[in-house]
């Protein structure tokens, strides 16, 4: 379907972009150079006014002729007569004169100089072949309009698109991410960061539930530009927690994008067992969600687990949560690989992150020790 929706789209630019040129070059022409008629590499085109024709030019069909003096008996010729254009066919032809007649005449036209011959018809183009062309592009319109007529009633009558304009990049399900990148960006510790199967079964099953919450609102994965945005964020606050956790809360005060707050829980089945669930939750685990909620563009999953992980933050008096960085390594490589499955790793400045959150920390090693 879209290569059809493209073959229409480019088919009818380039028919109107045509037309539009062969306007205003018959316009020039005609009216500001005064010409009778255009000559395009030897050819014009004039439009039938008589029925003098009839059965083989109708009224009202454009007639493309050659501009020559190469015809002979029989052939459909236009000549010039006291500035009128005729198109009639050629009975015989004379030293340096024409003999034309109309097909429905009975009658032979006053004979024709041979200077005034425009030159030989090739081809007719038929009034109702314009329309059974302009009939048959309706009809496939109307199809197209038929098939999408959701989008075209939300993106024109009720302007759903104008809220929400995405560009969509389509990825493995995350479960099936299989992207030998962990090389291809050097991690802050590759050896730390190794994926350890053994751990807290309970998290893993509270991973896995809130995956299927997001499953079942979007089938298909994909990271949009604002997503983009977020996921460099996420990966800020995960560089940031395993490099350098005190200063996690750093990363809270300036927030790179508009967060939401008129949303249904309900809704968007952040049930009230789920939020209870994840205040037990370390750090990783609400890392992760955060960058499955932008692969499922789930803006409203995203703030909801972002507005707790800054609670949880914010409240963490002995610092227990902000330090405890296990397998926040794990989600520095989902990331990076979701990142090379989009293919710009440069928009992203990965290791423009990581050198800053390395500096910071050695400003802030520093600054420890003068103090001391």
């Amino acid at each position: 379907m879209k290569v059809i929706k493209k073959i229409f789209k480019y088919f009818t630019y380039s028919l109107l972009s045509i037309l539009v040129l062969f306007s205003l070059y018959t316009l020039i022409v005609t009216k500001v150079l005064n010409k009778p008629y255009i000559n395009i590499f030897g050819y014009t085109y004039f439009v039938v006014a008589s029925g003098s024709m009839s059965g083989t030019i109708e009224v009202n069909d454009i007639v493309i002729v050659k501009i020559a003096d190469n015809y002979s008996t029989d052939d459909i010729i236009t000549f010039n007569d006291d500035g009128a254009f005729i198109t009639h066919r050629v009975m015989r032809i004379e030293k340096e004169r024409v003999i034309t007649r109309g097909d429905v005449n009975n009658l032979d036209d006053d004979p024709v100089d041979k200077k005034d011959v425009i030159g030989r018809v090739v081809f007719v183009v038929s009034i109702s072949l314009i329309l059974k062309i302009f009939a048959f592009i309706a009809f496939i319109f109307l199809i197209y309009l038929i098939i999408n007529f959701d989008k075209i009633f939300k993106k024109y009558i009720t302007k759903e698109d104008k809220k929400k304009k995405t560009v969509e990049t389509p990825l493995e399900y995350t479960q099936v991410i299989k992207v030998g990148a962990e090389n291809k960006i050097p991690l802050v510790n590759q050896a730390t960061c190794e994926i350890k199967r053994v751990g807290n079964s309970s998290e893993q099953d509270f991973l896995n539930l809130v995956l299927k919450v997001l499953k079942l609102k979007k089938k298909k994965l994909k990271l949009t530009k604002q997503g983009s945005l977020k996921l460099k964020y996420v990966y800020e606050i995960a560089v940031t927690t395993f490099v350098d956790p005190d200063a996690v809360l750093e990363c809270f005060k300036n927030v790179p994008f508009d967060e939401l707050y008129d949303y249904d829980f309900e809704e968007i089945m952040f049930t009230k067992d789920i939020q209870d669930r994840l205040y037990d939750m370390p750090m990783y685990i609400y890392l992760k969600l955060l960058a499955y909620s932008l692969l499922y563009d789930e803006n409203e999953y995203f703030d909801a687990i972002f507005k707790v992980l800054k609670y949880r933050i914010r409240v963490d008096r002995d610092e227990k949560f902000i330090h405890d960085n296990r397998r926040v390594g794990e989600v520095l490589i989902l990331i990076e690989k979701i990142i090379v499955n989009v293919g710009h790793e440069e928009n992203f400045e990965l290791k423009k992150i990581r050198d800053r959150v390395n500096t910071n920390k050695e400003i802030r090693s520093i600054e420890t020790k003068k103090n001391d």
